[in-house]
């Protein structure tokens, strides 16, 4: 699909906005990598810990809670628990998203087939599923529905990155409906092109 979501957006952005196209040509073909998570409480755990945060702190929170669960030998599920709060804390994760992350886990228990439903559902669904869950809004539903489900055509209006790209490259909001349905792809390319400060 990804050479098929390729080929479109090179055509579209050579029509419609020269500088997407010159952006696109030189990320070259892009893929929607799930990362090989196939949990939803632990892709959203990830998600909540990681919000406004840049990749590099993420990343290294992220790291040292994997490293407490191994340490542990307790699954995420396990861990997102208030009797590991202090442990938790000590990996850099504040109060407020704990206390999603701990909601969240009950919910998960409570309803043990939402992973599969989140991952099956539509994008509307999927943004209630997500919004739902105390701590969890607009921006995560539409991170689970790219990189979690896997859906092409999702575009993070609240993403602080796409909204500044989009200023840069002068977009009006109705030029970005012409490139469904492949809109989750054209995000990929500005995040790109943001990581390698070529917007």
């Amino acid at each position: 699909m990804s050479k098929k979501a390729h080929d479109f957006l090179m055509t579209k952005s050579k029509e419609e906005n020269e500088d997407w196209h010159t952006i696109i040509s030189l990320n070259g073909q892009v893929d929607i990598a799930k990362g090989g998570i196939d949990n939803a409480f632990e892709f959203l755990f990830q998600t909540c810990v990681g919000q406004q945060l840049s990749s590099k702190a993420s990343e290294s929170i992220w790291g040292r809670v994997v490293g407490l669960c191994q340490n542990l030998d307790l699954t995420l599920l396990e861990l997102a628990d208030q009797k590991y709060c202090t442990d938790l804390r000590s990996c850099g994760i504040s109060n407020n998203k704990l206390k999603a992350a701990f909601k969240l886990r009950d919910r998960f228990i409570d309803q043990p087939s939402l992973s599969a439903q989140i991952f099956g559902a539509s994008y509307e669904n999927v943004t209630d599923l997500v919004t739902s869950n105390w701590g969890f809004g607009a921006w995560s539903a539409d991170m689970c529905a790219i990189f979690f489900c896997g859906q092409k055509d999702v575009m993070p209006t609240t993403d602080v990155a796409i909204n500044n790209s989009l200023l840069k490259l002068h977009v009006d909001t109705k030029e970005i409906y012409l490139y469904a349905p492949y809109r989750s792809y054209l995000c990929l390319h500005l995040w790109k092109a943001t990581d390698e400060r070529r917007l």
